[in-house]
């Protein structure tokens, strides 16, 4: 599994972009004063805080498909009426 992404906005601008851990270290070198900046995964497209602790990585998803979400298929000839 290839590490988490995030892309990171000042203003209307896209100023970083990559694993959280480079775009940590892009947006230090930033004036993040003059503007407001929004970071969201990539993966999952929720806006995410930042400064974030160090290695933090948002938990992504698990889509496990189970048998219950399986719809059945519909069975061949003609319906009971149930009468």
């Amino acid at each position: 599994m290839s590490a988490s992404q995030c892309t990171a906005f000042l203003g209307h601008q896209r100023v970083a972009a990559g694993s959280y851990a480079d775009v940590a270290k892009n947006l230090k070198s930033l004036d993040l004063a003059t503007g407001s900046l929004l970071v969201f995964d990539d993966a999952s497209g929720v806006q995410v805080d930042y400064p974030w602790p160090a290695g933090y990585a948002p938990q992504q998803p698990t889509l496990a498909v189970t048998e219950a979400d399986v719809p059945a298929s519909p069975a061949v000839g003609r319906p009971k009426l149930g009468v």
